[in-house]
């Protein structure tokens, strides 16, 4: 048997990253979605930066914010590097 990974070192995907880059892509400025979504500017900043923490609920108010499904925040590109 391998060894067990620790919930630690498993890789996130670029929560922060993607969710920037799909509200860029779609053309809105971060106080339009942080108004659709009930969410502070600042908090809606501090995710994109990938320096705080949000609650699955507030993952999801996000997404529909930007109109897309919230599984769409965590995908990842193929082959793209995860950071820990």
């Amino acid at each position: 048997m391998g060894e067990k990974t620790r919930a630690s070192e498993i890789p996130i995907p670029p929560f922060g990253r993607r969710l920037r880059a799909i509200r860029e892509a779609r053309g809105y400025k971060q106080k339009v979605i942080a108004g659709r979504a009930g969410v502070s500017v600042s908090h809606l900043n501090r995710l994109e930066l990938g320096q705080g923490d949000a609650k699955v609920s507030t993952v999801f108010r996000i997404a529909y914010a930007l109109g897309v499904d919230p599984v769409a925040v965590f995908a990842w590109e193929e082959g793209q590097e995860l950071s820990a």
